[in-house]
C-alpha cells in the first residue's frame, strides 16, 4: 500500500473514532418526531404521558429515548398493544440498540417505573460494552421522581448515582413515503435547526444537484414532501430560491400545482393548504418550507397530526434520480437491504450469499443515488468467495462492461476498489473516491458516496444504508412460452377436475336415487310383512274358529242322538203293563223278553247311529285335512314371502349385532324349544303380553298369548301388534319388545 493510500485510510478512520458519540442513525426509510422534551424537573407520570402521546400517530414503528449520549429503541412485545398503550401500561416491551436488532426485556418488578429494566440487564444481556445497571426509564407513577433516570453514557452503572432528574427526550419513529421504483436518493443538504438556509444557501448547495434529477425530497421529522419545478423551463436551483416555482407531491408520482405563500420564504404552502386540499390524514397547517431569509432551519411541522411545530426544524434535502437499467432479459432478486446499522462483515456475507444461485449473471449494489454492477473476478471464484473479499471482484455501471478495478489490499473490506479509481479510471463524471463496499469488519452500514457528483459523505463514509440483489437471465420468449405451457396446463387440470366432478355429482345423485329406492322398497316390505303376519293371524284364526265350531256340532249331534235314545226307552218302560198276580213269572219272563228285544234294538239303532256319526266324523275330518291341504299351499308360499322379506329388511338395516335399526333388541338366550317363534309385545310402550305363534297339534298354524305373568293360551291377537320372523337370526321380535326369543 502505497503512501498516500496509508493516509486517506488513517483520516478515514481518525474521523470515525471523532464520531463515536454521535447519536445513532434510524433504520433506512425512517423519520422521527419529537414527543416530548423531559425536563430534569418534570414528573413524566401518567397523566403527563397520556397527553403527550396524543400525538403519536397509530402508524409508528417505535419510541426512541435519548438522555445524554445514550440512545435506547423501544417498542410493543406485539403488534396488538399501540404505543400509547405501551407507554401507560407497565407492561413488558422490546428494545433495541439501533432500531433493527430487537429482544424482549425484563422489566423492572412493580407498577411504579415506566420503561427500564430489571437490575444489570443491559450489562448481563445486553450488547457488548453496555455498562449500565438499568435501561432508560421514561417516568414514575408517583409525584417522588422527577426526570428520567439512570445514565447519560453506557460508560457506568449510573451517572452520578442517579435515581432520576435526568432530562430526555422521547420521540417516536415512522415509515417514511418510500420512493418510485428503480429510483435512488442522494443527500444535498443536512440542515441543522440553527442555519439560515436563504437563497445564498441554495444558490451554493444546488450546485450538485444533477440535470437529470426527478425530483428532490424534504424528510422533516416524520414528514417527507417531494417538490418539483413547476415547468419544464425552471431549474433546481430557481426553485430553491423561489417560494412559488415549485409543485408537490406525497409520492413523487401524482403531482399538484399549489397555492404560494408570500415571497420571502422559499417553499411550502398557503395555509392550511395540507389539511383542505392535500391527502387523507395530513393536518398540516403548511407544506415544508426549506428556508427564509429570517427564519433558522424549516418551517410547518414534523408530524401529520401535528399542525405547526414552528421553524428551528432540522431537516434534510435530497434529490432522487433513475437507478441505471438493468440489461435487457434480466432480472433483479433481493439478497440482503442492509441498514447502515449493520455490521455487514464476512460472517453476515456467508450467510446472506446462500440464497446467490451459481448461474446468476451478476450482483447490484444500490446505495443512495449510485448504482454498481459486480461479479467475481474470474469462473472459479464463487460470489460466496467475493463478497467476502476485497479483491476478488469486476466492477460494470451498467452490466455489460466490465472492468478490474484496483482492490483495496486489506482484508478487512469487502468490495470497493482502490483510491479515486472511479474518478480517475472510471466513467466520466463519476467523482467518487471509491465503487461502493458492502462491509467491513467494524465499521458499519455501507462506503462511501449516494451520488456519483459526491467524492465523499460522512466524513469517513460509512453508515450508509444499501441494498444488494443478484441478478439473472430472463428471457422473455421462453418465459412466455414457459407460461403458455403452465396456463395449458393449468386449463386442463382444471377441467378435468370439472369434469370429475360432474362425474362424481352424477354418481351421487344416482346412489341418492338407489338409497332412496331402497328406502322405499324397505317400507313396501315392513308393509307387505306386516300384511302377510296378519292374514296369516287371521286364516289361523278362522281354521281354528271353523274347526271349533264343527267339534262343537259333531258334540251336538252326539247329545241329541243320545238324548233320542234315552227316549224311546222311557217310552217302552212306560206302556210297559205288569202281569196280573197269578202270572207274575211269566209277566216277568215276559217282561225280560221285551227288554232284550228293547235293548237289541236300541243296540242296532245306536251301533247304526254310531256308524253314521263315525261315516260323517270322517267326512268332515276329510273335509278339514282338504281345506288344511289347501291352506297350507296359501300359507306356505306367504310364509316364504315373510321370512325373506324380513331375512333382507334385517341383514341390511341391522346397526348393530343386538339391535336393529328400530330400536328391537334381540337375545338369543331366553329361546325357548318348544316355542319356535315367540316374543313380548307392547301396546304402548312398555311390554305388557307375550304372545307367539306355534304350529298347532294338528296342521296348520295357531296364535296364543298371555300376560307376561302367566302362560294361558288365547285365541286372540292385539290388533295393532305384528310378528317379524328372521330365518337369519332365528328370532323374533314385535314392534315396541324389548326382548324376544328365537
Amino acid at each position: 500500500m502505497n503512501l498516500r493510500r496509508l493516509l486517506n485510510w488513517v483520516c478515514i478512520w481518525c474521523a470515525s473514532f471523532g464520531m463515536s458519540n454521535a447519536a445513532t442513525p434510524l433504520p433506512p426509510n425512517t423519520g422521527m418526531t419529537l414527543v416530548a422534551d423531559v425536563a430534569g424537573t418534570t414528573l413524566a407520570n401518567d397523566a403527563y404521558w397520556a397527553d403527550k402521546c396524543k400525538i403519536i400517530p397509530p402508524t409508528a414503528l417505535f419510541i426512541v429515548v435519548q438522555m445524554g449520549d445514550v440512545t435506547d429503541f423501544f417498542k410493543p412485545v406485539n403488534s396488538e398493544t399501540s404505543i400509547c398503550e405501551m407507554l401507560l401500561s407497565y407492561e413488558n416491551y422490546r428494545w433495541s440498540h439501533n432500531g433493527v436488532d430487537w429482544v424482549n426485556v425484563v422489566r423492572y418488578e412493580g407498577d411504579i417505573n415506566m420503561g427500564g429494566s430489571e437490575s444489570w440487564w443491559p450489562r448481563d444481556r445486553g450488547i457488548e460494552g453496555d455498562e449500565r445497571q438499568y435501561l432508560s426509564f421514561w417516568g414514575y407513577a408517583p409525584a417522588t421522581h422527577s426526570g428520567g433516570c439512570c445514565s447519560t453514557t453506557t460508560k457506568v452503572a449510573r451517572t452520578d448515582n442517579s435515581n432520576g432528574a435526568i432530562p430526555f427526550t422521547l420521540s417516536c419513529v415512522v415509515q417514511l413515503q418510500p420512493l418510485p421504483p428503480n429510483t435512488g436518493m442522494s443527500l444535498v443538504a443536512d440542515v441543522p435547526g440553527t442555519t439560515f438556509a436563504n437563497d445564498a444557501f441554495w444558490a451554493e448547495q444546488s450546485k450538485i444537484i444533477p440535470s437529470n434529477a426527478l425530483f428532490v425530497v424534504v424528510d422533516m421529522g416524520a414528514v417527507r414532501d417531494f417538490f418539483k419545478p413547476v415547468d419544464g423551463v425552471t431549474t433546481y436551483c430557481e426553485m430553491l430560491q423561489a417560494h412559488n416555482k415549485h409543485q408537490w407531491s406525497a409520492n413523487g408520482v401524482d403531482w399538484f400545482v399549489i397555492n404560494y405563500y408570500s415571497d420571502g420564504f422559499n417553499g411550502g404552502s398557503v395555509d392550511w393548504w395540507p389539511r383542505d386540499q392535500g391527502h387523507a390524514g395530513d393536518e398540516r397547517r403548511y407544506l415544508s418550507f426549506w428556508g427564509s431569509e429570517s427564519h433558522q432551519g424549516t418551517g410547518s411541522s414534523t408530524s401529520y397530526v401535528v399542525n405547526y411545530t414552528g421553524w428551528g426544524n432540522r431537516f434534510t434535502l435530497s434529490y432522487a434520480t433513475p437507478l441505471h437499467p438493468l440489461p435487457p432479459n434480466t432480472g433483479m432478486s433481493i439478497v440482503a437491504d442492509v441498514p447502515g446499522t449493520t455490521l455487514a462483515n464476512d460472517a453476515f456475507w456467508a450467510e446472506r450469499c446462500k440464497t446467490i444461485p451459481s448461474n446468476a449473471l451478476f450482483v447490484v449494489v444500490d446505495m443512495g443515488a449510485v448504482r454498481d454492477f459486480f461479479k467475481p473476478i474470474d469462473s472459479r471464484t464463487s460470489f460466496c468467495e467475493m463478497l467476502q473479499s476485497s479483491v476478488k471482484q469486476q466492477w460494470s455501471p451498467n452490466g455489460v462492461k466490465w472492468y478490474k478495478v484496483g482492490a483495496v489490499l486489506d482484508d478487512s473490506h469487502n468490495g470497493g476498489s482502490d483510491v479515486d479509481w472511479p474518478r480517475d479510471q472510471g466513467l466520466e463524471q463519476d467523482q467518487r473516491r471509491h465503487v461502493s463496499f458492502w462491509g467491513h469488519e467494524w465499521m458499519r452500514g455501507g462506503c462511501c458516496s449516494t451520488s456519483t457528483a459526491v467524492y465523499l459523505e460522512k466524513e469517513n463514509g460509512w453508515n450508509h444504508p444499501f441494498s444488494m440483489s443478484y441478478g439473472y437471465s430472463f428471457d422473455y420468449v421462453k418465459a412466455y412460452a414457459r407460461l403458455l405451457a403452465e396456463n395449458q396446463q393449468l386449463n386442463n387440470t382444471i377441467a378435468t377436475l370439472s369434469d370429475n366432478l360432474t362425474i362424481e355429482q352424477h354418481n351421487l345423485a344416482t346412489e341418492h336415487g338407489k338409497i332412496a329406492a331402497l328406502s322405499n322398497d324397505l317400507v313396501s316390505e315392513k308393509s307387505n310383512v306386516a300384511a302377510l303376519s296378519q292374514n296369516l293371524a287371521t286364516c289361523n284364526i278362522k281354521l281354528e274358529q271353523r274347526r271349533l265350531a264343527r267339534l262343537a256340532q259333531a258334540e251336538e249331534d252326539l247329545a241329541n242322538d243320545q238324548a233320542t235314545s234315552g227316549g224311546t226307552n222311557s217310552d217302552t218302560d212306560d206302556n210297559s203293563t205288569p202281569s196280573p198276580n197269578g202270572t207274575v213269572a211269566g209277566g216277568v219272563v215276559a217282561g225280560l223278553v221285551v227288554i232284550g228285544i228293547i235293548v237289541f234294538i236300541l243296540h242296532r239303532k245306536a251301533g247304526s247311529n254310531g256308524v253314521q256319526r263315525n261315516q260323517r266324523n270322517n267326512e268332515e275330518a276329510e273335509e278339514l285335512r282338504d281345506r288344511g291341504a289347501t291352506l297350507e299351499m296359501v300359507q306356505n308360499p306367504m310364509r316364504e314371502q315373510q321370512r325373506a322379506a324380513v331375512d333382507v329388511y334385517y341383514s341390511e338395516i341391522a346397526e348393530a349385532p343386538n339391535q336393529d335399526a328400530d330400536g328391537y333388541v334381540v337375545d338369543d338366550s331366553l329361546a325357548e324349544p318348544e316355542t319356535p317363534v315367540y316374543a313380548t309385545y307392547a301396546s304402548s310402550g312398555a311390554p305388557d303380553a307375550v304372545f307367539y305363534t306355534a304350529p298347532a297339534d294338528g296342521d296348520g298354524f295357531a296364535t296364543y298369548t298371555a300376560p307376561l305373568d302367566a302362560n294361558a293360551a288365547s285365541a286372540s291377537l292385539p290388533e295393532d301388534g305384528g310378528v317379524a320372523y328372521s330365518r337369519s337370526a332365528n328370532s323374533v321380535v314385535a314392534p315396541g319388545s324389548n326382548t324376544s326369543h328365537a
